[in-house]
């Protein structure tokens, strides 16, 4: 059951490894000069959100294996009565400020990853084996007793 808990945050934090570059100033002379002319419009390029994982990234994360993920986060069941409900955090990543920006933290209980439970090692395996190909990657979660999601779109460039 740990396995699977650790995954799903694990693979949640990855989404935020990925940042888009800074902006640099721009210099501003003391001299005046006429305003230059326009440029001539040019489509945009596609600038990283945070929402979304490159899959070349995932996929050494995915091949970093279960146990480094196991490494860096800590859970414990999180129980309604005696039914398991899903994996509370104790400790997300501490050592790594790459992850601050990830929506998950102590006391937060994850429910599932993409649809599919969380509740044995086999379901880690499972969800691990299907981010190879998937398309997205979604959280559910609850925070306070509310539920909330996360959701990253994988893309392939």
């Amino acid at each position: 059951m740990r396995d699977a808990a650790l995954l799903v945050v694990w693979l949640t934090a990855t989404a935020c490894a990925s940042r888009p570059p800074p902006r640099r100033p721009v210099a501003v002379e003391a001299r005046a000069r006429p305003p230059a002319p326009p440029p001539p419009a040019v489509a945009a390029a596609p600038v990283a959100s945070p929402h979304v994982i490159a899959r070349a990234e995932l996929l050494d994360v995915l091949d970093r294996g279960i146990p480094w993920f196991l490494r860096q986060i800590d859970t414990e069941p999180a129980l309604e009565g005696r039914r398991f409900v899903g994996f509370r955090l104790l400790a997300f990543f501490p050592n790594d400020p790459r992850f601050r920006r990830v929506d998950l933290g102590p006391g937060d209980v994850v429910l599932s990853v993409n649809g599919l439970p969380i509740e044995r090692p086999e379901h880690a395996y499972r969800i691990w084996q299907e981010l190879r190909v998937a398309s997205d990657l979604r959280v559910e979660y609850l925070r306070a007793g509310q539920p909330r999601s996360i959701e990253y779109t994988i893309g392939d460039s």
